[in-house]
C-alpha cells in the first residue's frame, strides 16, 4: 500500500462516503470516492463560508470541517499518481520466468511471408500468468543465419473467464511400443491433470485414446475417463495405457470433438484437447470433417509430435505425420510441440497444461529471408514486463 493510503482510510468520514469505501475496494475507486467527496464538500463549504461572511460568524465546527476536507483533498491529489503507478504495476508485474509452449506454423503462410507464432508462458513475480498484450516481446534468429524476427502482433489466450474442460487424446497404436516402451506418456498425462485441476474447482479433464480398442459410443476410440475433477479417478485409468493397433487419428479426432461438443454445455467453458501422436494417420478421408467439427465446437487442439512425428527428430522423421499434426494445431488455434523421445513428454505436457488452465501469450513473428524448407530454424524470444526481462529458446524445422 502506497504511503498515505492508510491515513485516508482511517480518517473519520461521514456515512455518505463510508459505503463507497466498502463497496469500491479497488485503490482507484477509493481515491475516486475521496475526490468526489472533496468536490461536494468544497461546494458546501464555499456556500457556508459565504453565509458566515455575510453574518460575520466563524464557528469552530466550520474550521474543523475545513481542515478535514482540505486534508482529504491534499491526500487525494497525492494519491492519484500512486494509484496510477499501482494500477500499471498490477497489470504488468515484473516477469520472473518464461517458457515456450509450442509453435504455430501454417506451411503456406510461412513459405510466402516467413510468419510463425510462439506460445509464451510468461509468469510474473506474483506467480500469475502475464496476459497483458502490451508487454514488449522481441525475437532473434540464431540459425540458419543470424537475423531479427519482427514481431507482428501478440494476443492473449485467457482461460480465466470460465472453467477449463480439457481432453487428452492419446495415440496408443502399436508403434508406441517402440517410441515409448516404458509408457512415459502415462506419467506425462498425470502431470497434465495435476497441473490443470487445482487451478479452479470447476476445471475437469477427460482421458481418451485410439489404437487400442473401442468403448460404447465410439467407433475407433476408448473413453477411459469422462470429464472429471478427480485426479484419483484419472490415475486409475493409467494402467489401461497399452500399445496396440493402427493410427485412426482423424477418425478419433472427429468423434472425440463430437463427444466434447455434445457433452459440454457451459457457455464460458474453455474447451481444450491435447493430442499426442507418433505417426501419420491411417487415412485422410475424414480429415476436413474432423477439423471442421473441432473448429465449429470451439475446441483448441494442442498437438505433440513424438519420435517420427517430431520435427526435431534427427532420424526417422516422418514429414507427413509432422504436417498432419501441425495442421491440426494451426487450424484450431493450438500450438505444436515436438518431443524427440518420450523423456521430453513430461515438460511439454506440463507447459501445455499451464497454457490451458492459466493462459499464455501468442506472438506472431516474421522472418526474412524465409529459410528453405527442411531447414532447422532456431532463436531466442525475450519478454520485458514490469522492468524485468526473461529470455527463452525456440526451434522448429521450416515447412
Amino acid at each position: 500500500m502506497p504511503d498515505g493510503i492508510a491515513s485516508v482510510l482511517t480518517l473519520p468520514l461521514p456515512g455518505s462516503i463510508a459505503p463507497q469505501f466498502t463497496r469500491n475496494y479497488g485503490l482507484v475507486s477509493v481515491v475516486s470516492s475521496v475526490q468526489r467527496y472533496v468536490e461536494l464538500k468544497a461546494i458546501e463549504l464555499s456556500r457556508t463560508h459565504l453565509h458566515l461572511r455575510r453574518n460575520r460568524m466563524t464557528p469552530i465546527h466550520f474550521t474543523l470541517r475545513t481542515k478535514r476536507t482540505f486534508a482529504l483533498a491534499a491526500l487525494a491529489t497525492g494519491l492519484l499518481s500512486a494509484c496510477s503507478d499501482s494500477s500499471t504495476s498490477a497489470e504488468t508485474p515484473p516477469i520472473q520466468s518464461l517458457a515456450v509452449s509450442g509453435v504455430q506454423l501454417n506451411a503456406t503462410t510461412f513459405r510466402t511471408s516467413g510468419r510463425f507464432g510462439l506460445g509464451l508462458l510468461a509468469t510474473g513475480t506474483n506467480g500469475n500468468a502475464i496476459l497483458n498484450t502490451s508487454v514488449n516481446v522481441t525475437a532473434a534468429v540464431t540459425a540458419p543465419t543470424a537475423s531479427t524476427a519482427n514481431a507482428v502482433g501478440t494476443q492473449a489466450d485467457n482461460p480465466q473467464n470460465g472453467a477449463t474442460q480439457a481432453a487428452i487424446l492419446m495415440d496408443n497404436s502399436g508403434s508406441m511400443s517402440s517410441t515409448d516402451p516404458t509408457r512415459l506418456r502415462s506419467a506425462a498425462a498425470k502431470l497434465f491433470w495435476e497441473a490443470v485441476l487445482p487451478v479452479r474447482a470447476t476445471n475437469r479433464v477427460a482421458f481418451i485414446d485410439f489404437g487400442a480398442g473401442t468403448t460404447t459410443g465410439f467407433t475407433v476410440s476408448r473413453l477411459l475417463v469422462p470429464f472429471t475433477s478427480s485426479a484419483t479417478r484419472l490415475d486409475s485409468a493409467l494402467a489401461r495405457v497399452v500399445a496396440s493397433g493402427g493410427t485412426p487419428l482423424y477418425e478419433s479426432l472427429r468423434e472425440t470433438a463430437l463427444w466434447i461438443d455434445t457433452t459440454l454445455s457451459g457457455a464460458n467453458d474453455n474447451r481444450v484437447m491435447l493430442l499426442l501422436s507418433d505417426g501419420q494417420p491411417n487415412s485422410r478421408t475424414v480429415r476436413d470433417s474432423a477439423l471442421a467439427i473441432a473448429t465449429r465446437a470451439n475446441i483448441t487442439v494442442h498437438t505433440v509430435g513424438l519420435g517420427p512425428a517430431s520435427d526435431l527428430a534427427t532420424t526417422g522423421r516422418d514429414t507427413s505425420a509432422i504436417a498432419a499434426i501441425r495442421e491440426i494445431a494451426d487450424r484450431t488455434g493450438g500450438v505444436y510441440a515436438a518431443a524427440t523421445d518420450a523423456s521430453a513428454l513430461g515438460p511439454i505436457f506440463t507447459n501445455i497444461a499451464r497454457a490451458t488452465s492459466r493462459g499464455q501469450l501468442v506472438t506472431t513473428f516474421a522472418i526474412s529471408p524465409v529459410p528453405a524448407s527442411g531447414t532447422r530454424v532456431s532463436g531466442t524470444v525475450t519478454v520485458t514486463s514490469g522492468g524485468a526481462t526473461q529470455t527463452a529458446n525456440w526451434t522448429f524445422i521450416a515447412p
